[in-house]
């Protein structure tokens, strides 16, 4: 379930919740076998977009809308599993 809920019209997707984390491992593994020298990661953290990596905390807001975290794998979850990824990639090449 994403965190904000809430979609821009015509947009139609959503925020990743701990599910979203098999799709950024597969995202990120493909940049890795295309043997490319480097891997950029943009991130706007677009909550209504489902591009976010940023920290989520658990909030209800006014008027009792709660947003939430990304569940199993915790506030910083996408941060951590990017964190990860880079690591295992970096270690793979033998390059900072």
């Amino acid at each position: 379930m994403p965190p904000d809920g809430r979609t821009l019209p015509l947009k139609g997707t959503a925020p990743r919740s701990a599910s979203g984390r098999r799709a950024g491992v597969s995202s990120f593994t493909a940049a890795a076998n295309s043997g490319a020298p480097i891997i950029s990661i943009t991130s706007f953290n677009e909550w209504h977009e489902g591009t976010q990596i940023e920290k989520a905390v658990p909030k209800t807001i006014a008027g009792g809308y709660r947003y939430s975290d990304y569940g199993s794998l915790g506030p910083e979850g996408y941060l951590d599993l990017t964190r990860e990824l880079i690591e295992r990639w970096r270690d793979l090449r033998g390059t900072y």
